[in-house]
């Protein structure tokens, strides 16, 4: 059965919406799918979906602060049913986010950047949620002006594109951070925050893309302290490699922790690589490893 728990609408990102995604889904022959939407639960998807005879349920992406290694971190999470508290959980989040994105386009305009905040975010209202809107849709309204990218290189001689702009510039962690990057302390709620209100529903909570979020390193040296934190999965993304999977099923074995799987695809342009590839799964793991853990994920929230 094509199966696909971990992709996203354009209220996480700017692409496509609940119809689009189920006619791709229908498409592919997707039986299950799960719309994992960042920090705001897609509530219309499986209704929608349903109404196509797809399996889905109302699950969501969660953004979470690991306050002892200073690392943000996300984390697929799926209930049979979310309470109040989590949605007010995820409400705080998106309203950091946007509290962060206004302070950085203040202190952009303050270095002379052409950008009004009601330009911004009536730019992107039409296509996505713009309580979602981060610094990479920022980055790309920013190059759009001629004005921005001539002092881009009049400030750091260098003629920068949308993605080194950001990563250089806008990301706290890069080179060029003294001059534009806002940094304000941590928003999401910490993993022991988070589980606090999830215990009280069956829930599964797991650790998206690990190859994304931290070196292979790191992930041996935390994965213990997560799952002490009650952390339940890891996720084995479409893109990781031989060894990255090899390493996770190694704690698996371990620890016994649930795998889940799936895609990540935000439904973007070619050059997003990393997040195409809608139902798809790891060409290194098997189909039966997928229906195992799938299973037990069902089993898990009582979903048969």
């Amino acid at each position: 059965m094509k199966t696909d728990c971990h992709f996203h609408t354009n209220l996480s990102d700017w692409k496509f919406d609940n119809a689009q995604v189920i006619a791709q889904a229908k498409e592919k022959g997707v039986k299950f799918a799960i719309c994992t939407d960042h920090d705001i639960i897609n509530y219309e998807f499986p209704r929608l979906a349903c109404a196509s005879w797809i399996l889905s349920y109302e699950w969501v992406e969660v953004s979470c602060y690991d306050e002892k290694n200073d690392h943000h971190l996300h984390f697929t999470t799926y209930s049979k049913k979310f309470n109040w508290k989590v949605t007010k959980i995820l409400e705080n989040t998106r309203n950091g986010r946007k509290t962060k994105i206004l302070s950085q386009i203040d202190l952009l305009k303050k270095n002379w950047f052409k950008i009004e905040e009601n330009e911004f975010y009536n730019f992107f209202a039409k296509k996505t949620n713009i309580d979602n809107l981060n610094v990479s849709h920022l980055s790309s309204y920013i190059l759009r002006s001629p004005e921005n990218n001539t002092l881009i290189k009049k400030l750091t001689w260098e003629n920068l594109n949308m993605e080194q702009f950001l990563l250089r510039c806008l990301k706290i962690e890069w080179d060029l951070k003294h001059i534009w990057a806002v940094e304000l302390k941590w928003y999401e709620p910490t993993i022991a925050e988070f589980w606090q209100v999830a215990k009280q529903e069956n829930y599964i909570f797991s650790l998206a893309h690990p190859n994304f979020k931290m070196t292979q390193e790191k992930f041996r040296q935390r994965i213990e302290y997560y799952l002490n934190l009650w952390v339940n999965a890891v996720e084995i993304n479409i893109l990781a490699d031989k060894d990255w999977i090899e390493l996770i099923l190694e704690f698996q074995k371990k620890f016994d922790f649930l795998l889940t799987f799936w895609s990540d695809c935000h439904f973007k342009t070619a050059r997003w690589e990393k997040h195409w590839g809608f139902w798809d799964i790891n060409p290194h793991i098997s189909q039966e490893l997928v229906n195992l853990n799938l299973e037990k994920l069902k089993n898990k929230l009582e979903l048969n």
